[in-house]
């Protein structure tokens, strides 16, 4: 028997295709496709403000052209940071950066937004040089946190670099509210999230616990890269390491695709397979489907289906539970990329 103890890796994705454009936590809404402006040319705000760097002798850049240069950056160092996330959410390179496109534009345009060229330009350059730390840290490099925007508290957004707080309060329905967060130590509650980088345990914000924090009941969750281990947090396990199938914590890297074979007793690394081959468990292994595949039929004659295309129909709607590929959801019965410009 193996476990399958990894899939929480939904909420580990929201530090590479969402956060780093300001949402709070991963939902099909904090990566969305709005109205397009024209992006023929420089994007223009209501106010004349082009947004582009004018600090440099560069020629200007467009949105466009900046959305898919950080594309790329996200995806270059997803594909070194995570093998195993790129392919197993996109299934290539090239997908990844077509569809981390999808949740730059349209947010850059967003009213009040502080994002312009010239920062697109800098977030850029922190995925080019970070590190893994920086990619998986709450919000991604700090070039690419948010920043204040010029919407009060309680306006509607849909991204946190719209308000004054630098927090979109983020609904189910992909909508929010400008917040002022709560600090380290302050009270939390779902009107009153905490700041970017904190969580809200046991009704305080409090930051995520490195080697030796104290975690588990009434603690903050671990940092990336940790988990809780009799109640201290502890460094994740590498592929061959010996684990216990038993824990309630996974301790093989989840990142790296690992879980922990209960007959081994060894983090063993999942197999991701392409649409039309067999998945589920085959052979010794555990097979998952990639970019974004669903695993389809009985066991043991299961197979990879690939994904629904954005617009076809999606989960219930079809006979096989098809799903979407990231940022869209599965909608109404179909996969649909969010507008968040109809947050108003």
């Amino acid at each position: 028997m193996k476990s399958f103890r990894t899939l929480t890796l939904v909420s580990l994705m929201s530090v590479a295709t969402l956060l780093m454009f300001g949402c709070t936590g991963l939902n099909p809404d904090v990566s969305p496709e709005g109205t397009l402006p024209d992006l023929s040319l420089p994007w223009e705000s209501p106010d004349g403000d082009t947004g582009a760097d004018l600090s440099s002798n560069d020629p200007p850049v467009t949105v466009a052209e900046q959305c898919g240069k950080l594309a790329t950056a996200v995806c270059a160092r997803l594909s070194s940071c995570s093998p195993y996330l790129l392919r197993y959410y996109y299934g290539d390179a090239p997908t990844c950066v077509a569809r981390v496109q999808l949740t730059c534009a349209p947010y850059v345009g967003l009213q009040g937004s502080s994002w312009t060229v010239e920062r697109l330009r800098a977030c850029t350059a922190g995925y080019t040089s970070g590190t893994c730390a920086d990619y998986f840290a709450p919000g991604g490099p700090a070039a690419c946190r948010p920043t204040a925007g010029t919407l009060a508290d309680g306006a509607a957004c849909a991204n946190s670099n719209q308000c004054k707080s630098a927090l979109c309060n983020l609904g189910l329905g992909g909508c929010g509210t400008c917040v002022k967060p709560a600090a380290s130590g302050e009270a939390c509650t779902t009107q009153k999230p905490c700041a970017l980088g904190l969580n809200c345990t046991g009704g305080k914000c409090a930051p995520s616990g490195g080697s030796g924090a104290a975690c588990g009941t009434n603690s903050a969750p671990c940092q990336t890269g940790f988990y809780c281990k009799t109640n201290a947090c502890a460094p994740v396990q590498a592929a061959g390491a010996t684990c216990d199938p038993a824990a309630l914590s996974a301790d093989c890297d989840p990142l790296q695709g690992l879980y922990c074979d209960t007959t081994s007793r060894k983090c063993t690394a999942y197999k991701v397979v392409d649409s039309g081959q067999a998945c589920g468990t085959v052979g010794t292994s555990i097979t998952l489907c990639s970019a974004s595949g669903t695993c389809s039929g009985v066991a043991p004659n299961r197979k990879c289906l690939a994904a629904a295309k954005d617009g076809a129909a999606c989960g219930g709607a079809t006979s096989t539970n098809l799903s979407c590929v990231s940022p869209a959801a599965c909608t109404a019965s179909a996969c649909s990329v969010f507008n968040p410009a109809t947050c108003k």
